[in-house]
């Protein structure tokens, strides 16, 4: 069974506009794009660390919704025979509350859910699952896992992304594009237009996203076709 490896937060579901809105209710103050582009949401990362563990406990976490078309194409791409995985960052004491927002958004979807810690890579989970393409928001995650020999999809448009460039390679991004077919393979069908989706359309539809906000490993200026 071909699996898909997905990350939670800000892939799946769209945690980071919950949660400044949190930290400027709960703390008096609004993290600017130029902190974000870091993820510098406190004084220093010790403090960052406090309020995305306080965050987890609060009210707010509970209003995250999953991104526009997640769930229905996560659904869309079970039916079709996809073992679907969460490997997320957040920290393994997490682990209950993290599960908790998986069953509530996307209930029944996922075969399992890793959390491996926002520091370490994601590389050993997704070997351990057996995952065959990893779909990221976090440049640095997906370079590792490209560099471990597993075909990655560079999720959005976020500022944390835009910190980590990562190498162009004509051949290595060929390469991903024709794993990415395999994978797809036989195509999924989208109910809503009868037709088979592509690698692209695979993105679009998987992870709600919009033309041209996705980009397989090593990502370039040219569309996953």
């Amino acid at each position: 069974m071909n699996t898909i490896a997905l990350d939670l937060d800000d892939t799946l579901v769209d945690t980071i506009a919950t949660l400044l809105d949190w930290i400027e209710e709960a703390h008096g103050y609004r993290v600017d794009e130029a902190r974000l582009a870091t993820y510098q949401l406190g004084a220093d990362e010790k403090q960052t660390a406090e309020i995305v563990d306080a965050f987890y406990d609060a009210a707010a976490h509970h209003k995250i919704n999953a991104i526009t078309g997640a769930a229905e194409g996560c659904r869309t791409l079970k039916e079709a025979g996809f073992n679907l995985v969460v490997v997320t960052a957040r920290k393994l004491e997490a682990a209950p509350v993290t599960n908790a927002l998986v069953d509530r958004l996307f209930p029944g979807v996922f075969a399992d859910v890793h959390s491996v810690g926002h520091h370490p890579d994601k590389v050993k989970a997704l070997r351990a699952a057996g995952a065959k393409l990893l779909i990221d928001d976090n440049a640095r995650q997906i370079r590792r896992a490209a560099d471990a020999g597993i075909p990655t999809i560079l999720f959005g448009s976020l500022p944390w992304k835009s910190r980590c460039r990562l190498a162009s390679s004509r051949a290595r991004l060929g390469r991903a594009r024709r794993h990415v077919r395999g994978v797809l393979t036989p195509y999924v069908i989208a109910p809503a237009r009868n037709r088979r989706l592509t690698a692209r359309g695979f993105v679009r539809f998987s992870c709600g996203l919009g033309p041209a906000a996705g980009a397989a490993a090593r990502p370039s200026p040219r569309p996953v076709k």
